[in-house]
This record gives structure tokens, sequence and C-alpha cells, in this order.
């Protein structure tokens, strides 16, 4: 199943991701904001948010698609590596809360094709936890990944795909680090290198 869609409209989700640039409003950040969040065109001026870069904000807003809204700080005139550093802290700031389903909205920025791909390559690089070794009586909650993510945007990227499959690589890598060396062992990890090329070759 495939871990994310590129929409036009916000669906159904537990949680909407909205960016946020010094110095100008959330309609002037977002990237086709003034049809989507109309009413929330003082949403940043009552939070009294300061959007700086990897700075977030919660809301919880009355009758929306999202019980949730995270606003997501980018600094001033944010490189593709704040954007990616942007989104990827906003998504561990709410992993907490096991959202399946997630609204991405986009800074509107350009180049828009590049801004896409960092934004979505931090989502993915932080929507990760290991907690095999987590008592389940522990009062500090991991929370789990996100299942899959609406990217609401008009541009288009070739190179998404490319993303989920390298971040599918790095989650296997941090797998195999966070493992106990008594379990991961040489049998062990000759079995996961024989399962990858199986797997590969499907």
């Amino acid at each position: 199943m495939s871990v994310y869609t590129l929409v036009e409209e916000r669906q159904e989700a537990d949680l909407l991701f909205i960016p946020c640039i010094e110095g100008k409003t959330i309609e002037e950040s977002c990237e086709g904001a003034s049809a989507l969040l109309a009413h929330f065109s003082t949403l940043q001026k009552l939070a009294e948010f300061e959007p700086k870069l990897g700075k977030t904000l919660l809301l919880y807003p009355q009758k929306e698609k999202e019980p949730r809204i995270c606003l997501v700080g980018l600094g001033k005139k944010p490189s593709t590596e704040a954007v990616r550093e942007g989104y990827a802290s906003a998504l561990r700031a709410c992993l907490k809360f096991s959202c399946k389903k997630v609204n991405v909205l986009f800074p509107d920025y350009s180049p828009a094709e590049e801004v896409l791909e960092a934004a979505f390559e931090g989502l993915l690089l932080a929507n990760y936890t290991f907690g095999k070794y987590k008592s389940g009586k522990m009062p500090h909650k991991l929370g789990s990944p996100v299942d899959h993510f609406f990217l609401i945007s008009r541009t288009r990227s070739s190179r998404l795909d490319a993303l989920v499959e390298i971040a599918h690589s790095v989650y296997l890598t941090r797998d195999l680090t966070n493992t106990h060396a008594d379990e991961m062992n040489t049998t062990k990890l000759a079995q996961v290198a024989t399962d990858m090329a199986t797997n590969r070759k499907g």
C-alpha cells in the first residue's frame, strides 16, 4: 500500500500540517491556502506563533476535517534543507499522537518541486519509532508512525516513490542498529541480507 497520495483538497485525517514563514501570513506562506484555509486567516496571529525554524505549535480546532493542526516553523526564506528540517521536527513532535492519516500543506516557495520533495523527505525520515524493548507499563509512549500522507499540492515530482524506498532502507538500518547485539548476530544479519535479495528479485 502506498504511503502517500497527491491531492488538491484536504481529506478526512487525524492531523494537518501548515507551514509558516517568518514575516508572512499563513496565506502568503502556504501553497493554496487562500482556497483551503480562508477561515484560518488569523490563525497565526491568534496563536502568537513565531515560526522560527524547528518550532511547532499544536492547535485543536472545532468542526474541522482534522482534530489537530500543527503549525510548522520554517524561519525566513527557508532553503530546501530548512524545509526538510522543519517538517521533520513537526512530525517528531506529533508521533506521540499515533496519527494514522495526515494532511500536509506545503510552502508557497520556489522551486516548488524541490520544496515538495524536501518536505516529504523530512516527514518520511522522521516517521519512525522503535519500541521493541519498551514495556507496555512504561509511562512514556512512543506513539506510532503515520500510515498515509495526503500531500496537498498541484506540484508533481517523479522522485516521491524513490524517497519512499530510501526511507524504508533507512528504517531497516535503524532497526538493525537498535536491535541488541546478542539478538542481531551474524546469522540473523545474513538472513536479513538474503531476504532483501529475494525481495529485490521478486
